[in-house]
């Protein structure tokens, strides 16, 4: 989310200045739209979904392992394909790999990313 847009457009429409945090608090514990805002008006929130995508990113496609692995292949707004993996490690840690390139240069044969032609940086 664009949080100068968000600012930018709830001031124009004359909201309160709490709106821009209130909204922005709600992404940042994970909500995964504006619809999920129960404490932001109905019309706000229809009317933010209109003006401000709330992701810049579409899940295309997410595969699952037995060993907890999630892969998640993302396109951008452009249409750019981006991948990101949690690891599950069994004492408990997690880690995430996280693009930062679209496609990469290096043509690593073991990296998914490094398969696709390189695109451009994030």
């Amino acid at each position: 989310m664009d949080i100068t847009a968000l600012q930018e457009t709830l001031e124009r429409h004359g909201e309160p200045g709490f709106r821009a945090r209130q909204v922005w608090s709600w992404a940042a514990r994970g909500a995964n739209g504006y619809a999920e805002m129960t404490d932001v008006p109905a019309a706000l929130r229809s009317r933010l979904a209109e003006r401000i995508p709330f992701s810049t990113l579409e899940v295309e496609h997410e595969a699952r392992s037995r060993d907890g692995t999630v892969k998640t292949l993302f396109r951008t707004g452009d249409g750019v394909p981006v991948e990101a993996v949690l690891m599950r490690f069994r004492d408990g840690r997690r880690s995430v790999c996280l693009s930062s390139q679209s496609g990469c240069p290096l043509t690593c044969t073991f990296c998914a990313t490094g398969q696709m032609r390189f695109r451009r940086n994030l």
